[in-house]
C-alpha cells in the first residue's frame, strides 16, 4: 500500500509538471484537442451515412455498432491518455539514448517512461466515446446495474491492458530490430480501427488474426457484447481478463530481456 502510494504521488508530480509546460502554448493544446475531436466527428459522421442508407451490416444494427464504436474509442483514448509514449520507447528512448537518463533515475524505467507525457488530444477522444455509449445505451434502452457497471469498469481497464501490452510488445523488439524510423508500432495503429466494429463482418481469417493473434477484439467488440446481451460471446467476454494479463506479461518479459542486453546509444 505505501509503495501504491507512493508511486500515485510520484505520477501526479510527473503529470502537473507536464502540464504547465504543455498549457505554456496554451493555442497548441487547443489546436491539438480540436483536431482530434474532427478527426473523430468526421469518423462517427461516415458510421452515421452507412446507417441513413442500411439499417443494419450482419445482424448488427446502428445502436449496437455505435456502443461497439463507443466503447472502442473510450479504451482507445485511454490507452493514449496513459500509456501513448510507449509508442516512442523504440526511436526516442533506445535509438536515440534517452534511455540512458531513464536508468540513472531510482524509479522502474518503464514506469519512468509511461508517465513522462500524457496525450491531452486523447481527452476529446474520450468525451465522444463516452457520447457515444451514452446515446446508443439510451437508443437500445440498455439499463447498467451496479454489477455491470463494475464490469464496465474491469472490461475498460481490461482493453486498455492489452492495447498496452501489445504496443511494449512491439517497441520491445527495437531491441533487437535496430528501427530508426521509430515506425514498429504503427501498423498497429492502423489496424486498430478494425476494432471499431463488429468483427463478424470481416471474414473468418481476419476473425481469428483480430481475436487469437493480435487481440484487437478484445479491446471493443467481446467486452461490449456483454451489455448487448449477445450471450454467444460469454466465454470471450469472460476471457478479457485474461488475455489482458497475459499481454502484458509477454509485453513486460520481452521488455525486461530487451533490457538486459541494452548497450547504450554511444557515440
Amino acid at each position: 500500500m505505501r509503495s501504491l502510494f507512493f508511486y500515485s504521488k510520484i505520477y501526479f508530480r510527473y503529470l502537473s509538471q507536464y502540464l504547465k509546460s504543455r498549457l505554456e502554448y496554451r493555442a497548441d493544446v487547443l489546436i491539438q484537442i480540436v483536431s482530434a475531436l474532427s478527426a473523430q466527428i468526421g469518423t462517427l459522421i461516415f458510421v452515421l451515412t452507412i446507417f441513413n442508407h442500411i439499417p443494419d451490416i450482419n445482424g448488427w444494427s446502428y445502436g449496437e455498432i455505435l456502443f461497439i464504436y463507443g466503447f472502442s474509442q473510450t479504451s482507445m483514448a485511454l490507452f493514449s491518455m496513459f500509456f501513448s509514449n510507449l509508442i516512442n520507447l523504440g526511436r526516442l528512448y533506445i535509438l536515440d539514448g534517452n534511455l540512458d537518463r531513464v536508468l540513472l533515475r531510482p524509479l522502474p524505467p518503464l514506469l519512468q517512461i509511461i508517465i513522462e507525457r500524457l496525450d491531452i488530444g486523447s481527452f476529446s477522444t474520450l468525451a465522444l466515446g463516452f457520447g457515444a455509449l451514452s446515446y446508443a445505451a439510451v437508443k437500445l434502452n440498455l439499463s447498467f446495474s451496479y454489477h455491470l457497471l463494475f464490469f464496465f469498469v474491469v472490461l475498460i481497464f481490461s482493453a486498455v491492458l492489452i492495447l498496452g501490452g501489445v504496443v511494449l510488445i512491439l517497441v520491445s523488439l527495437t531491441f533487437w530490430v535496430k528501427d530508426p524510423t521509430g515506425a514498429i508500432a504503427w501498423p498497429l495503429m492502423t489496424i486498430r480501427d478494425f476494432a471499431k466494429y463488429p468483427i463478424t463482418i470481416y471474414s473468418a481469417p481476419l476473425q481469428v488474426f483480430l481475436s487469437w493473434i493480435l487481440p484487437l477484439a478484445f479491446t471493443s467488440f467481446y467486452p461490449a457484447t456483454l451489455f448487448l446481451e449477445r450471450t454467444d460471446y460469454i466465454f470471450h467476454v469472460r476471457m478479457t481478463p485474461l488475455i489482458a494479463l497475459l499481454t502484458w506479461g509477454i509485453g513486460l518479459f520481452i521488455w525486461k530481456r530487451g533490457l538486459q542486453r541494452y548497450e547504450s546509444a554511444g557515440s
